[in-house]
């Protein structure tokens, strides 16, 4: 069964158990017993988990389509099982609605005379909606989660318990999600809920010492306002926090000041011990004040050299349909932010997603219509006396880096150092370029001789999954990345789901190294206070780090400090690489420096970082960021004989084996010369089990989906009338003597051309099918040996000559009949008319689907050669070693050869 098969299979599976739960719904409503009252509350508790479950499904299968050009419409399949699960809501929330609608109807009466009089004096002001806030697990935020989702849904008399566990579960998310995710969804498990989040996380000292770490680990303040205030916002929010635990925070000044004055850094620390003079006993708010006091003087000093923090784009905001908006450091021109003259919100056109998302001709084209300057994107003066002096990054002409015409060569372009004579092309190191308009910057380093190992700093983070708990993940930082990336089996391990992305990446001389098309939002688990999420460019593979395995360092060296990742001297995979935006906000201490032949640990959020030269071997492969020279000379020398190499004899399987026999043992042919086979059974097919049930319910959905769609039935129809008047196809009498019969469920597949009319239609069978009790049809046949011939050698021989041959076997598959007695094993359900009884066909033919079909169609082609080739070996020769399935693809010198 194909990926696509597995998802149409589970949202049918789905639908039917919601429509027995509409089912007993309809039963209770019919006959309101406390029996059927009983059975029908247990069988809806997991409606709510087939609803997740379904909803799931249909975003792989708009996944999988959308990048197979398939168009499929699932609407219908939607409507079938929202229909009895939004039916069956409704009648759970009557049930439970019943024993809360008293206490409703005397709250109501009790507040109607107030509600009338405030009602009336109060002004008609359109308040804005207020959002319960998340709580992922985060220690710090649990009193600000509790009190507020208290007041508003806890203690809220108007609500009943199963929406109070719906709210609940709304709020959550990572590893306090994971706590309560296997607890359904009903009323009775809302204090179950609510009381195991409090005996996890309702614990005065452990709060405590998590916000008491938040102000112990703060970074080291950088020079500049936006760092400052940042420093002392977090040291407030911390002791508010502890305030509100009842600690006497006021008495803590004197080792607090001790501890944030040395995190100050050497100016602002001379500024405070001057200022300090004044103030013999300060107070945590008098140093406070002070910090704000500098960080306004620094704003209002020195404007434009205040560097704007890294923007991220909003993960919510590209709905999956571009790509993800990236930009390196930028430096504000000017400090008053004028209406977009794009969008007109409040932002300056450089920021405007829907300026970014346009290409850059098109924005070049809208600065020319508004007479906007051409270097930053602002009025009122051109391009020759803007005050902006930063140039185009990859051009370095004076326009803004948003307007550049994108030029990339697949090669070195000409006049680089690597054309022109008399010079020699870099060897120490490569180094990408970056910008606004989506390029990702990359290193690669290949030296011509290093002494010892270098070991770039890795760490073991947690990460966010698609599961909604946190997993270790390793990661490598590196500040000469402006992107961040992410391995493609770490997507999958962590089940995330990735969004089409085009992100170019070019190197030196504007050389292309490829380009990515997917990236995934990745969560990481807050560590020292610091949050870390980011959108990851999808690659293929990172690397090892280290590129071999080293000594570990010298147990003196790192005892009593915490590694970040304590196999940081094995090589092994990098799972994301963390580029240059978050390497301040990692590190928080000051580095400690080793010798020449040692490397440095510098503390970091997760623990110390191993970094630099390690040893004074000569490394064996040195690489940097995330990009790996491979092109030298003895790897094209390797592949070209590898190539080159005659191919090495196969030896068969014991099952490959066997089914060559069965074949040779079993083949024959009718007097019109059409070969009849046998399926290559094994001994596992006395295990085969029950399939009709699961083959019926599959029929049915195909039904239901084909009366939906005229032109999907008719051509349906046409498709099942050319089996039967073929004689594919014929019916089935009851069930054989021995019992072994397999049921093929079967379904199409169709593409929609720009008219929306199907354009392309076919049937799929579908064998692999498990059966009630057993294995499926596709486990119990060999597969039989590989015969197909390789693609490239077939197209490599098509480009010999000038006249070439196509050829198509018609039909390739259903030419070849299947023994009368195996063909029980492909039986299918069937019937033209809705209201006709459901008949049971078998088909005679060899079945695409079946695993072991191309074997049988492929081996009977090579038959005939054996059999009929003899006065053709021209053709004979194309048909064994120019066939690729049921084409024929041939060049010969002449036309008269051909």
């Amino acid at each position: 069964m194909g990926v696509i098969d597995d998802y149409a299979f589970t949202t049918g599976t789905l639908t039917t158990k919601v429509e027995r739960i509409a089912v007993a719904a309809a039963t209770y409503d019919a006959d309101p017993t406390e029996k059927n009252k009983r059975l029908f509350m247990v069988m809806a508790e997991r409606l709510d988990e087939f609803y997740t479950t379904f909803h799931d499904t249909i975003a792989k299968i708009n996944t999988y389509n959308s990048r197979n050009g398939i168009e499929e419409d699932l609407e219908a399949a939607i409507n079938r099982f929202e229909g009895p699960y939004y039916a069956s809501k409704a009648s759970v929330l009557a049930i439970t609605g019943d024993r809360d609608r008293d206490r409703r109807r005397s709250l109501d009466e009790a507040s109607n005379v107030a509600n009338r009089s405030s009602v009336q004096a109060a002004p008609q002001i359109q308040l804005p909606t207020l959002k319960l806030p998340v709580f992922s697990g985060d220690l710090r935020t649990w009193q600000n989660f509790t009190e507020v989702f208290r007041a508003s849904v806890h203690n809220n008399l108007g609500l009943s318990d199963i929406q109070r566990h719906a709210y609940l579960r709304a709020g959550l998310a990572g590893e306090a999600l994971s706590l309560v995710a296997a607890l359904p969804l009903t009323a009775q498990n809302y204090s179950v809920c609510w009381d195991t989040l409090a005996k996890r996380y309702d614990h005065t000292h452990l709060i405590t010492n998590a916000h008491l770490e938040t102000l112990f680990d703060l970074p080291r303040t950088a020079d500049n306002a936006t760092s400052i205030r940042a420093f002392a916002a977090k040291i407030m929010e911390s002791l508010g926090a502890l305030a509100a635990l009842e600690h006497e925070v006021a008495g803590w000044a004197v080792p607090l000041l001790f501890l944030l004055c040395r995190k100050l850094h050497t100016k602002l620390r001379i500024s405070w011990e001057r200022r300090v003079v004044e103030e013999p006993l300060p107070t945590i708010s008098y140093f406070v004040d002070f910090l704000n006091e500098q960080a306004r003087i620094m704003e209002v000093a020195c404007p434009s050299a205040e560097p704007s923090l890294p923007r991220r784009t909003d993960r919510g905001s590209t709905k999956g349909r571009g790509t993800p908006e990236r930009r390196a450091m930028a430096f504000a021109i000017g400090s008053n932010v004028l209406a977009c003259p794009r969008c007109s919100a409040n932002h300056n056109l450089e920021d405007c997603g829907e300026f970014r998302r346009s290409s850059p001709r098109d924005r070049l084209h809208f600065i020319r219509s508004k007479k906007l300057c051409l270097a930053c994107l602002r009025t009122a003066h051109f391009a020759g006396v803007c005050p902006r002096q930063s140039p185009c990054k990859h051009c370095n002409q004076r326009h803004h880096s948003l307007l550049h015409l994108n030029q990339t060569r697949f090669g070195p372009s000409p006049g680089t150092p690597s054309e022109r004579p008399g010079t020699s092309p870099p060897t120490s190191s490569e180094t990408t370029t970056a910008g606004a308009n989506g390029h990702a910057l990359a290193m690669r380093v290949k030296p011509a001789y290093s002494k010892g190992r270098i070991i770039i700093a890795t760490a073991i983070a947690q990460v966010l999954g698609g599961d909604g708990k946190y997993h270790p993940t390793r990661i490598m930082i590196d500040p000469g990345s402006e992107a961040d990336f992410i391995r493609r089996a770490c997507v999958h391990r962590l089940r995330l789901k990735s969004r089409p992305a085009e992100v170019p990446l070019v190197g030196l001389s504007n050389r292309s190294l490829g380009g990515c098309r997917e990236y995934v939002d990745c969560h990481f688990q807050p560590a020292k206070g610091v949050e870390i999420n980011t959108q990851a460019l999808i690659i293929d593979d990172i690397g090892k780090m280290p590129s071999v395995s080293s000594p570990q360092l010298p147990s003196d060296m790192v005892a009593n400090r915490p590694l970040a990742d304590e196999r940081y001297f094995l090589a092994a995979d990098v799972d994301i690489l963390l580029g240059a935006q978050w390497f301040p906000y990692i590190l928080i201490g000051e580095p400690i420096l080793g010798t020449n032949e040692m490397p440095s640990l510098i503390p970091s959020i997760w623990g110390h970082l191993v970094i630099g030269k390690y040893g004074m071997k000569v490394a064996t492969q040195t690489r940097a960021a995330f990009v790996r020279d491979d092109s030298d000379v003895g790897a094209i020398l390797h592949r070209f004989w590898e190539i080159e190499e005659p191919p090495v004899v196969e030896h068969l399987s014991s099952s490959d084996q066997e089914c060559e026999d069965l074949y040779c043992r079993s083949v024959k042919r009718q007097p019109d010369g059409r070969y009849v086979v046998a399926l290559p059974l094994s001994s596992q097919a006395q295990n085969l089990g029950i399939s009709r049930p699961a083959a019926l319910r599959r029929f049915l959905s195909l039904e239901r989906r084909l009366n939906q769609d005229r032109t999907l039935r008719e051509q349906y129809h046409e498709f099942m009338e050319d089996y039967l008047g073929q004689g594919h196809m014929v019916p089935a009498p009851g069930s054989p003597p021995d019992g072994n019969q397999y049921y093929i469920p079967h379904h199409c597949i169709f593409r929609r051309d720009s008219k929306g009319s199907v354009s392309k239609f076919r049937v799929v069978f579908d064998s692999s099918m498990k059966t009630l009790n057993g294995p499926s049809l596709n486990e119990v046949v060999h597969k039989g040996q590989k015969l197909q011939a390789d693609i490239v050698d077939i197209l490599v021989r098509f480009r010999f000559f000038e006249v070439i041959l196509i050829a198509d076997v018609r039909q390739m598959y259903r030419n070849i009949r299947i023994y009368e007695e195996h063909q029980d094993f492909q039986r299918i359900l069937w019937r033209f008319n809705a209201e006709d009884p459901i008949q049971e066909f078998k088909l005679t033919t060899v079945t695409y689907g079946v695993s072991c079909s191309p074997f049988l169609a492929i081996r009977t082609l090579h038959q005939l050669v054996q059999d009929e080739g003899g006065p053709f070996p021209l053709a004979s020769a194309a048909i064994m070693h120019d066939t690729f399935m049921d084409d024929v693809v041939k060049s010969v010198p002449s036309i008269a050869e051909a």
